[in-house]
């Protein structure tokens, strides 16, 4: 039984090997910076701006005010918050500020049950190049909307930008959450961009062009990750999605533990709602018209397959530590240190990455030093999340509702950085 087991320890220890060789070649093209759009544009494209807002009158005036800061004509674009499922005033304080205020009539399950709605029921007098989505706790650059027309102008019709942070050095969980973010779009995003494979879309400050809005079929995501599941539409398509980092999004990173709980799971359950559902279709697809944006793609796909193997390589190990007990094949001392080593470097390893990806991304300050020795934790959270979603993804999953509380200016932002 112990040589059965250490052989298929062996073997899928080999496919994990392969695939996380796959990404750390990918982000070797991280170190490179991107080529950006240097060609300039005059302001040319009219943009819809939605927002899914959810009992988000504290927050949702400051994201309006940096929108109309924005360094691009005002008769341009249209600012238009999807008021659901709200008890508060966030309808009131978004037309005080300047926006207009769609209210979606009946109880929505999802963010992309919100934006879907807000689609099919547009008002009449709204036109529109392409559509930008943010969420109601954002802030945008000034130079977000003019990053966006530059993009359009260059042929990139499906766009993910920056995703930075508003709060990154509150709490030890604010800034695991802004890391995984910078690491994220470093040394994923863009090494996809200079490689001319898609980039994927974060869950905000993203832009689809109208026509790939209407070839996806509209925004028609009925899952708990209307981001991962944009990006599939999107790749199903033939449409990949383009990475401009100068396009900046600051987003409120939960300040605790519980509430990252919630929202890892509540993404983990889409992500393998999406999988369910288009998954098979794109394997056929790839197969019939393999490309290496799908192929790459796929890759994505299996994301939490690779963790699924982990765990049961660890299990399998335990096993086989039982199996050693009865049948000593080596000191059993050896493998007390090998568990050590392991357990070493599964703290080692997150800080030191951390710590790269800060200095890299020229964002390191003393707050941000909690989230750095934090970041084990965030990576180690992924164990137990994914046997959770694993358990529960096919149930009725509600969109629970996540409160924001930081309340602060695009001019304070800029200002700090």
């Amino acid at each position: 039984m112990d040589k059965v087991l250490l052989t298929i320890i062996w073997v899928m220890s080999i496919i994990l090997v392969v695939y996380a060789a796959y990404y750390v070649i990918l982000a070797v093209f991280g170190l490179k910076r991107t080529k950006r759009i240097t060609k300039p544009h005059a302001p040319k494209h009219k943009f819809l701006i939605l927002i899914a807002a959810r009992n988000e009158g504290i927050v949702i005036g400051y994201l309006i005010d940096s929108l109309l800061k924005q360094n691009y004509p005002r008769q341009l674009f249209e600012i238009l918050i999807v008021v659901n499922n709200t008890t508060d005033d966030t309808a009131a304080v978004s037309l005080r500020h300047g926006a207009r205020a769609l209210i979606c009539p009946m109880q929505v399950r999802s963010k992309g049950d919100a934006l879907a709605w807000a689609y099919q029921n547009l008002p009449h007098d709204i036109e529109y190049d392409a559509v930008c989505i943010f969420d109601a706790d954002n802030l945008a650059h000034p130079d977000f909307l003019l990053q966006m027309n530059q993009a359009l102008c260059s042929g990139i019709e499906a766009a993910q930008g920056y995703r930075d942070t508003k709060n990154p050095h509150d709490t030890w969980n604010s800034g695991t959450w802004a890391i995984n973010y910078w690491l994220g779009g470093r040394f994923y995003n863009q090494p996809h961009q200079i490689l001319s494979l898609s980039s994927i879309i974060y869950g905000t400050g993203f832009m689809l062009s109208h026509r790939v809005i209407e070839k996806i079929g509209g925004l028609q995501s009925c899952t708990l990750a209307e981001d991962f599941e944009i990006t599939m539409q999107c790749i199903l398509a033939d449409e990949k999605v383009g990475w401009v980092p100068d396009a900046i999004t600051y987003d409120e990173q939960s300040l605790d533990f519980a509430t990252t709980w919630k929202q890892r799971r509540r993404w983990l359950v889409g992500f393998l709602q999406v999988i369910s559902l288009y998954g098979l279709r794109l394997l056929k697809d790839t197969f019939h018209k393999p490309t290496r944006v799908k192929l790459d793609f796929i890759m994505y796909m299996l994301t939490p397959f690779a963790t699924y193997f982990s765990i049961i390589v660890f299990s399998l190990g335990v096993l086989l530590r039982l199996v050693v007990l009865k049948y000593p094949l080596f000191p059993l001392t050896q493998f007390y240190d090998m568990f050590g080593q392991s357990l070493i470097m599964s703290i080692l390893f997150p800080i030191v990455l951390a710590l790269f990806v800060v200095i890299v991304e020229k964002k390191f300050k003393p707050g941000i030093i909690k989230g750095i020795l934090g970041f084990p934790i965030f990576m180690m959270l992924a164990i137990p999340l994914h046997i959770v979603a694993l358990l529960i993804y096919k149930k009725d999953f509600r969109w629970e509702e996540i409160r924001h509380t930081k309340a602060i200016s695009i001019d304070q932002i800029e200002k700090d950085n």
